[in-house]
């Protein structure tokens, strides 16, 4: 009876919300049923929170508002009570500095212009999605430095010490480090 009730309070339900989209992703596979989702940036009045969408016919539409910033009102939506609360958005455009890197939204995709100092050999793991290849890099610009691991067909594309701009990282969290990672379904540029 505890349970239901803590699963009931987990879920606020919310008459409407002015906001603007982010960084929409493409529709995805749930792992372990049929339903298809993406997700996205809900930048409200008091924060921005990361939204996960179960309509993917939406999503031509979302996109078309998300790129001309216009505004929506969403409606029958609900919202976990226990959502994590980001410090700020990153334009995707623009460079990020790695030292602002902990304050932006966790799962954002940035551009970042870095130096790579160091580079770990190539592990294979067996994860969910099969073996892949994984590899540690660090790179830094003239703020910080920060780990960013490469997967799959990205492992090897970098060089040491030399400086790129990496576009599409995500920005990974965990409860003591940040991180950044190539993404799974965008496109990841390293010039």
């Amino acid at each position: 009876m505890e349970d239901s009730n803590n699963a009931a309070e987990a879920l606020l339900e919310d008459t409407t919300i002015n906001c603007y989209l982010h960084n929409i992703s493409e529709v995805k596979n749930a792992t372990g049923s049929q339903k298809k989702y993406f997700n996205c940036i809900v930048q409200g009045s008091d924060k921005p929170v990361r939204a996960i969408y179960f309509s993917p016919e939406k999503l031509p539409k979302l996109q078309a508002i998300a790129t001309t910033k216009s505004p929506i009102k969403l409606k029958n939506y609900k919202r976990k009570s226990a959502f994590p609360i980001w410090k700020s958005l990153s334009a995707a455009a623009n460079p990020v500095k790695i030292s602002s890197v902990p304050n932006l939204a966790s799962e954002q995709l940035i551009f970042v212009k870095a130096k790579v100092l160091k580079i770990s050999g190539v592990k294979i793991l067996s994860t969910r999605f099969g073996k892949l290849k994984k590899q540690d890099v660090i790179v830094a610009d003239t703020t910080a430095h920060i780990k960013l691991v490469l997967w799959c067909d990205h492992v090897n594309s970098l060089q040491q010490d030399k400086t790129y701009q990496l576009k599409n990282v995500r920005i990974k969290s965990t409860k003591y480090k940040c991180y950044l990672n190539t993404p799974r379904n965008e496109d990841f540029k390293a010039f």
